[in-house]
């Protein structure tokens, strides 16, 4: 029984087959399925989800510091913008309130 809410089937019929469709011909195909069978494919099959693990840990230690700064820079600019836009708010309804009603 299939575990998937859509048939897995149904999304390698209506999604993969058209992307490596588009992408390789069937020669091509059968040459990576002939690089899966020998030894070293089989290893990249079995350590890739590792690699693939390990680079997003990798990755996430370089940019984790660049994204904190751009996100601070980027969080003062907000908070001067919404400063700016509060001391306008209050300096222009104190002048109204000054002024009277506006007719």
């Amino acid at each position: 029984m299939d575990k998937w809410p859509i048939p897995f089937s149904e999304i390698a019929e209506k999604v993969y087959y058209p992307l490596f469709a588009s992408h390789f011909t069937v020669s091509e195909l059968r040459e990576v399925i002939r690089f899966y069978e020998t030894p070293a494919g089989r290893k990249y099959i079995t350590a890739m989800p590792q690699i693939m693990q390990n680079a997003t840990s990798d990755l996430n230690e370089i940019t984790h510091d660049r994204i904190t700064v751009i996100f601070c820079e980027t969080a003062e600019e907000l908070n001067e913008k919404v400063k700016a836009m509060v001391l306008d708010y209050l300096f222009f309804s104190k002048f109204k309130l000054r002024m009277g009603p506006v007719k």
